[in-house]
């Protein structure tokens, strides 16, 4: 099976799942995006790895996204903060396509 078909149908079966979860939606990358509810009414988010990536890429299209005016540096550093105990490989400059990084709301 060609590697583009694999890629796409384990993203079809990863946005699936998260459709059937909470309603995910794709973003202009293509990742999947899954909102999770806290109990304070903020809606941090999660998004789904994908080749190519990186975390300051991943925070910058989020600020972008959700229309912010916080600072990229402090947002990123954030993002790095709140994962990088989750990641598989412990490093955050080291992320898999599949693995979940969760997006807190911005400060400020």
């Amino acid at each position: 099976m060609p590697r583009q078909l694999v890629r796409a149908l384990f993203l079809f079966t990863v946005i699936a799942v998260a459709v059937g979860i909470d309603g995910a939606h794709a973003t202009q990358s293509g990742g999947a995006r899954i909102p999770i509810r806290l109990a304070d009414g903020a809606t941090p988010e999660s998004v789904v790895v994908e080749a190519g990536d990186n975390l300051w890429k991943i925070s910058a299209q989020h600020l972008s996204e959700i229309q912010s005016e916080a600072p990229l540096g402090p947002y990123w550093r954030q993002v790095i903060a709140d994962n990088t105990s989750d990641l598989k490989s412990g490093d955050p400059n080291l992320i898999y396509p599949g693995e979940m990084i969760s997006l807190p709301p911005p400060s400020g």
